[in-house]
Formats: C-alpha cells, structure tokens, sequence
C-alpha cells in the first residue's frame, strides 16, 4: 500500500506535513482526500469500520498500523514459519496460493 501511495505521489499525508492558511490548503485538502480514498478501496470489509469515519489519511494510516504491526519477537517467528511451511497444493492456481500467504 505504501508503494502505491509513493508511486501515486500521495505518501506525504502519511508523514504529517499540513499546509495552513496558504494557496495550498486547497490541494492539500484534495490529495488527502485522494489518499484516504485509495486507502479505503484496499481494505477489507472486516476492516474497514474501524476506519471509516477518518478524514484524515495520517490518522486512517496510523490506526491501520495499530491494527496490524505487531512488533514482538513472537508474532515473526510465527510469520517466518508460516513462510517455511508453506507449500503449493497440486491442482490449485498460483494466485489463488499466493493469496494464502
């Protein structure tokens, strides 16, 4: 996702810069708004109504990162052996194996 925002030229919403009384203000608004929507297309429904009052795409990118980073030794050693054992199943899509992990 964050790729995409770079690529989108939308991640600077994400790091908190803000234009205030300035001929910007205007845009800036527009491309946040353009942020939060790109964010919101993404997500699944389950997770979207934690998010979906935001307006601001700072605060919508930080309570995704609550919801999701976790930071502690226990949760990568479960995700780096989830990665080792996992293993394609014989008669099932490339696609549909990697939308497993």
């Amino acid at each position: 996702m964050e790729d995409m925002l770079y690529s989108k030229d939308l991640y600077d919403h994400m790091e908190g810069g803000k234009y205030k009384n300035t001929k910007y203000d205007a845009e800036w608004k527009k491309l946040n708004r353009k942020a939060v929507a790109l964010i919101g297309q993404w997500l699944d429904r389950s997770v979207y109504p934690h998010v979906d009052t935001e307006t601001n795409a700072k605060k919508m990118w930080k309570k995704l990162k609550e919801l999701y980073e976790r930071k502690n030794v226990q949760n990568k050693a479960f995700l780096i052996r989830k990665l080792g054992n996992m293993k394609y199943i014989e008669g099932k899509s490339m696609s549909g194996h990697l939308n497993i992990f």
